[in-house]
This record gives structure tokens, C-alpha cells and sequence, in this order.
């Protein structure tokens, strides 16, 4: 790396070092990393978390087997094909939930507090507060690996799958659109009921609340690796690592789904803004 190179990301990384510091400051006098006291015992058990995985990985393999049957048609049909299998696996994952007992349902998406609207938007908003707070985090933790990537293989390009179809969309207005809703509204819901619905509250049955966030971060950023991307993907993997951290720490602290759904899907959706502006310039 030469001397300019390094002087760019040592000023970049100062930037956002005092980014993070001023948020957690902030953050800190207003006791936003306060956690409230721990929850009942989750009443969310190994076939809850097995029946939806499966139930999942059943509607997966379904869209593929239809996937196949659509490449038969024009290529218009074979452009929608992640979308409609998205949504198709989004509305089993919500039937799913409805065949739960109420109990455990009630608990997942409300935790012990009474289900309202209002408490929708409230704890929604805080997601969308949070992301303000996890933000400087995700970015220093990207910064760092693709300074790690630049020096040990002298690359730092790696992206999402679902980043690289959102930028084969645009042009298509229809196409685009429905990405940016799925990507928004439809993965997060997905993501955060797999993830900090179910298999976090199960490991709270047998961990503690902090060892429970930590391996439930772990492995939801392990799912994401991608082996069309190899070693680069690592880069992703940290980066996911951070946020969801914070998702599984704002559902703690606000003790509904909501709170991790609004995260998520601001987190998603800036991302989409942030997209959308650089292919247009």
C-alpha cells in the first residue's frame, strides 16, 4: 500500500472512530445500552425453531423445483424468479406462525407486554434509532476488513447477492420496485423471526441473555456466506456480525420483534437509498 493510500484510510478511520465515539456518547447519557431485566423463561422450544426451519428449507426447495419449470419461459418470467420465491417463503413463514399456540407467538413478536399498535410504532422507532447507534459500528467493522482484505490480497470489492440483483433491477421500474420492497419488508421479517424470534429465544432456555445475542449473531452472519464470493466474503461476514449484535441486543431491550424488524429494514433500506444514488450519478 502506498504512502498516499495509507494516509486516505488513516483519515477515514479517524473520521469514523469520532463518529463512533460522539454516538456512543450520546447513546451512553441517554442509557440507550441499558438493558431492562431479563424475560420469563422463552416458551420457545426445539420444535418450534426445527418446524420452521424446515418448513422454510421445504418452500426453498420448491421455488427451485419451480425456478426450473420457469427458465422454461421468456426470460421476462426468469427475472422475477427471486422475488416471487421470497414472498412465497415470507407467507408459508407467516402461515407458520399462526400454527403456533398463541402463547408462543404473543411472546416472539410482544415478548410479556400487551400487543398494540402504538407499541408497534414505538418500538419500531426505536429499531430505526438503533440503527443510528449500530451504523458507526457496522461501519468501522467494514472499513477494517476491507483495509485487511487491501493488504493481505489487495482486494476489497464484495458485495451481497441480493445487493448485486437490486443494481440488475435498475432500469426496470416494476422489477426494481419490488426488489426494493422485498429487501426492505419482506428479508427482514424473514431474517428476524428465523433468527431473533426463534433461535434466540430458544438459546435463552439453556445460555445467558449475552451468550445467546453473541451465538445467534454468530450464525446469522455465517448463513449469509456466500461460496460464489470465496474468502472476500469474510468482509460481509464481519460486517453482519455487528449489526446483529444490535439487533438481537434492541430485541432485548425493547422486547418485541419490532424493534429488530425496524432496525433491520432501515438498516436495509439505506442501504437501497445508498445504492440507488450511486448508480445514478
Amino acid at each position: 500500500m502506498n504512502v498516499t493510500y495509507f494516509e486516505q484510510t488513516a483519515g477515514s478511520f479517524l473520521f469514523f472512530f469520532l463518529l463512533l465515539l460522539v454516538v456512543v456518547w450520546i447513546a451512553q447519557r441517554n442509557q440507550f445500552f441499558k438493558l431492562p431485566p431479563p424475560m420469563g423463561k422463552p416458551p420457545v422450544l426445539w420444535r418450534h425453531l426445527a418446524g420452521a426451519f424446515l418448513v422454510y428449507l421445504a418452500a426453498a426447495v420448491l421455488v427451485a423445483v419451480m425456478t426450473r419449470f420457469i427458465r422454461n419461459f421468456p426470460k421476462r418470467w426468469d427475472e422475477w424468479e427471486q422475488l416471487v420465491g421470497l414472498s412465497f417463503m415470507f407467507l408459508v413463514l407467516v402461515g407458520y406462525c399462526f400454527l403456533m399456540n398463541s402463547r408462543t407467538r404473543h411472546f416472539i413478536f410482544w415478548g410479556e407486554g400487551k400487543a398494540s399498535l402504538s407499541r408497534f410504532w414505538k418500538t419500531a422507532g426505536m429499531g430505526v434509532i438503533g440503527w443510528t447507534v449500530s451504523y458507526p459500528f457496522v461501519l468501522i467493522s467494514s472499513f477494517v476488513t476491507n483495509l485487511i482484505s487491501k493488504w493481505l490480497w489487495g482486494e476489497t470489492e464484495s458485495e451481497q447477492v441480493a445487493v448485486k440483483h437490486l443494481k440488475m433491477t435498475i432500469g426496470n421500474t416494476p422489477l426494481f420496485v419490488a426488489m426494493v420492497f422485498v429487501i426492505i419488508l419482506i428479508v427482514p421479517f424473514i431474517e428476524e423471526f428465523l433468527f431473533r424470534g426463534l433461535l434466540q429465544n430458544l438459546l435463552k432456555r439453556y445460555l445467558s441473555r449475552g451468550w445467546a445475542i453473541t451465538l445467534t449473531a454468530v450464525i446469522f452472519a455465517c448463513v449469509h456466506f456466500s461460496s460464489s464470493q470465496g474468502i472476500m466474503n469474510f468482509q460481509l461476514i464481519l460486517s453482519l456480525l455487528a449489526l446483529s449484535g444490535f439487533l438481537g441486543f434492541i430485541y432485548e431491550r425493547e422486547r418485541t420483534l419490532w424493534a429488530s424488524f425496524g432496525l433491520h429494514a432501515t438498516f436495509n433500506a439505506i442501504n437501497v437509498i445508498a445504492i440507488t444514488l450511486s448508480q445514478s450519478q
